[in-house]
This record gives C-alpha cells, sequence and structure tokens, in this order.
C-alpha cells in the first residue's frame, strides 16, 4: 500500500456538543433524608440526577425536582456553578475535585443519551463494559435501505438485514469526554438474532461466543463506506432529518449535537480504489450471502 503525501478529509466517530446547558444545580435536604431512597429516585428521575454526599446533581428547575423526589424529601439548590466552570476547576460548595466533577457529569450525559434512546424505541443491549441501542422493527424492516446525506449528495444504507440464517441490527455506544472539547465519542455495534418465520428477526443470540463469531463471518465484507454509511443512516433516524439532535437534561434544556460526526484532515493519504459506488456498497456474499461459520475456525 503507497503512503502518498496529500491531505484526506476523514469521518470520526465524534459527535461534537454544540450547544450545552449554561448552568448546573446542586440540591440539599435541609432536614433528615433516607439515602437509599433518595438514590433511587436519582436513578429512576425523568431526568437525570446524580447523588453526591446527601444532595445531588441536577439540570432540572426546582418544579420538577419537587415532582419527582416528593416521596423522598423537601430539596433546596445550595449552589449552582457555570457547567464548564465546574468541569474545569470543580467546586467548593459542594466540595468537589474537576476529576469528580467530569465523572458526574460524563453519568449524567450518559444516562440522558440512554433515555433518549430508550424514548426513541431502540432495542437496548447490555455489553461487557456499556449499553448499545440498536435498530430493530420498530424503525426499519429487514434489507430496507435509509436514506442520508445531504440533497445533492444523497446515499443509501441498510441497517438490519438477513444473512446466513441470522439477522444482523446495528446499533451504537456512546460516551462522553470533555476534551479536548464536549463531545460524544461513538462505537458501532452489531447484534445478531435468529431469522424467524415471514423473513423477521427471531430471539437475540446470547450466546457470546456465537455473536463474536458471527461479527467476525458477517462483517468482515463490510468496508469503511459501509460502516460509514451505516453510522450515517442511523444517525439520520435519530435526528428525524434535522441538522442536529437534542438529548433533554430536563424540561427546560438539552445538550444539542451536529448531528454530522466531525470531519478530521489527515497529512496523508493512500493510493486506494474507489469503486464502491452506492449500488455495489455490500457486493460480499459474506454480508448479505451464505457464508460458513467453519470457515473461521
Amino acid at each position: 500500500m503507497k503512503v502518498e503525501k496529500s491531505p484526506e478529509i476523514l469521518t470520526s466517530n465524534w459527535l461534537r456538543i454544540i450547544r450545552l446547558p449554561d448552568t448546573i444545580r446542586y440540591y440539599y435536604p435541609p432536614g433528615p433524608i433516607n439515602l437509599d431512597l433518595m438514590d433511587n429516585t436519582c436513578r429512576g428521575s425523568t431526568v437525570p440526577a446524580e447523588v453526591y454526599h446527601r444532595g445531588f446533581f441536577s439540570f432540572a428547575l426546582p418544579q420538577e425536582i419537587e415532582r419527582d423526589f416528593a416521596d423522598v424529601a423537601p430539596f433546596e439548590i445550595q449552589s449552582e456553578r457555570k457547567l464548564l466552570d465546574l468541569v474545569e476547576h470543580g467546586s467548593q460548595s459542594p466540595d468537589l475535585k474537576p476529576r469528580e466533577a467530569k465523572n458526574i457529569l460524563s453519568a449524567m450525559f450518559r444516562r440522558a443519551w440512554e433515555n433518549f434512546c430508550r424514548s426513541k424505541g431502540l432495542y437496548e443491549h447490555l455489553f461487557s463494559t456499556q449499553t448499545a441501542f440498536h435498530i430493530g422493527e420498530a424503525q426499519t424492516p429487514l434489507g430496507k435501505r435509509i436514506s442520508w446525506g445531504r440533497d445533492s449528495q444523497r446515499r443509501s444504507s441498510m441497517l438490519r438485514n438477513s444473512a446466513g440464517g441470522k439477522v444482523w441490527q446495528y446499533g451504537v455506544s456512546a460516551t462522553p469526554f470533555f476534551w479536548p472539547f464536549p463531545h460524544f465519542k461513538l462505537k458501532a455495534r452489531v447484534l445478531f438474532a435468529d431469522l424467524a418465520a415471514s423473513n423477521r428477526a427471531g430471539a437475540v443470540i446470547n450466546d457470546t461466543g456465537i455473536q463474536h463469531r458471527l461479527r467476525r463471518s458477517i462483517c468482515k465484507g463490510w468496508r469503511n463506506k459501509a460502516w460509514h454509511g451505516r453510522l450515517m443512516a442511523f444517525l439520520e433516524l435519530l435526528s428525524s432529518d434535522s441538522p442536529c439532535i437534542e438529548v433533554p437534561l430536563s424540561g427546560a434544556c438539552a445538550i444539542t449535537f451536529d448531528v454530522r460526526p466531525m470531519p478530521l484532515t489527515s497529512p496523508v493519504t493512500t493510493a486506494l480504489p474507489d469503486t464502491m459506488e452506492d449500488d455495489a456498497e455490500e457486493p460480499d456474499d459474506s454480508t448479505l450471502g451464505m457464508f460458513n461459520p467453519e470457515d473461521e475456525e
């Protein structure tokens, strides 16, 4: 493979956060509190809330907290902090180091993302360390292409299909980061299910070893353009043709993402053929045709 000293624009798996709430609040009970009940209520709250000491952080307005925590205790705003200042400097009231602040905000942002994906009806699956959300029957039938891209450069990609008697379903897991700027990093996931009657997805395969072998077999023919197309189609479905994705943090504020993954410029490129036309996105038999898992043993 020949490397050429010519810049090339690449697409990352980063979604840049273009707008965040200005302020975050720390709620504190003026009286006695059942800490276990407070923790359970934070986890089940309609808006992300993260316990810290005898109180919790939230972007919610006082009336939302009064509604969701009515069975726990009365809560007051002990302090309000500028969000980015909290990330950089932490807090003195309550005492919070910047690293702890990032961990708390990461947990809240991740929970907001998961709540958003659930609201869209995506299929939720817990992998070893992360929860991923996959496109299911509620979003698109097997084999249907999802259109994505700008009007003059529209393309299409599949997010669910059958191969070798199994069903593959594309999804992503998302992790928030604050350096070098606030963004979410997306990781592509492929989940397999049995192929049931009438060309529909059956039960998800629970054996992790089989899942791994199927990924190596069925996905081995997917090239960069196929992975890129699936990510773009996935984001197109989430955004409903909007240029942004808004993930609620409360009834009054949200995280706003640019729906287009961030471009990066590489100082070098490679002289590779570019034959992946839209109609030939998936010509490999190992992707959409029959395959033999024993070939991979």
